[in-house]
């Protein structure tokens, strides 16, 4: 909880993401890409509303896709990964747009990932 990040910093994936925002801050650097699998969780969950806060300051959901984890071996289908890629810049939406792969070759849709607590607001 380092910093005032709330409990999204117990997950490894946003500790890794918190440091890139603090040393982007820390060297005022202009030009930072980021590309990162994880869980949508840091989109969607209300424990990440923190973190979303603080990293979509310098960071803005540039493109991404979705797709099950059990593309990697022994993982359950329930639940899925993201591909997403962060460019320098704000974002203040709730919701983003993100290309759903069931099948890498035949099967492809878009769908949307929101934040819940948005449409209370």
């Amino acid at each position: 909880r380092e910093g005032g990040w709330g409990k999204s910093s117990q997950q490894l994936y946003a500790q890794f993401l918190y440091r890139i925002n603090a040393i982007k801050e820390a060297y005022h650097l202009s030009n930072v890409v980021i590309a990162v699998f994880s869980p949508p969780l840091f989109l969607t969950g209300a424990s990440f509303k923190t973190f979303r806060e603080r990293m979509f300051n310098n960071f803005r959901v540039q493109d991404g896709f979705l797709f099950p984890a059990s593309e990697f071996m022994e993982v359950n289908s329930d639940w899925g990964i993201s591909f997403t890629l962060m460019t320098p810049g704000q974002d203040d939406r709730t919701s983003w747009s993100y290309e759903i792969v069931r099948d890498p070759v035949q099967h492809r849709q878009e769908r949307s990932i929101f934040f819940m607590g948005a449409r209370g607001h």
